[in-house]
């Protein structure tokens, strides 16, 4: 072989690599990308999962302090809100519905 046919070989494979350096870097950019997006859509169904939580706290606060609301509708409301770990006047009240179950429940025992 002639040195010119030596220096074809070694441009091509220099093209080469650079071709495979080229596609990796472009691989290692979209790779990037979606690590990225995926890391804020964690973020935000986080978020979406904190609000719902609020919201569901809120309804139970309005289930079990609602007059309107049957007694047996509100203490289940009670029970899964301090299941939640919530405390505070709400819990107080849920207290005072139990309580009142109980004497709503003598009262027809006897």
């Amino acid at each position: 072989m002639q040195i010119y046919e030596y220096f074809l070989i070694i441009v091509g494979i220099a093209g080469g690599i650079t071709t495979i350096w080229k596609l990796t870097a472009l691989v290692v950019d979209k790779i990037k990308k979606c690590i990225k997006f995926f890391t804020d859509l964690k973020t935000k169904i986080e978020a979406v999962e904190q609000h719902c939580l609020e919201n569901y706290i809120t309804d139970l606060k309005l289930i079990i302090m609602s007059e309107e609301m049957p007694l047996g509708e509100r203490l289940q409301a009670g029970e899964k809100y301090v299941a939640l770990g919530q405390n505070g006047e709400i819990k107080a009240k849920y207290k005072l519905l139990q309580h009142e179950y109980e004497e709503q429940n003598e009262t027809h025992a006897e």
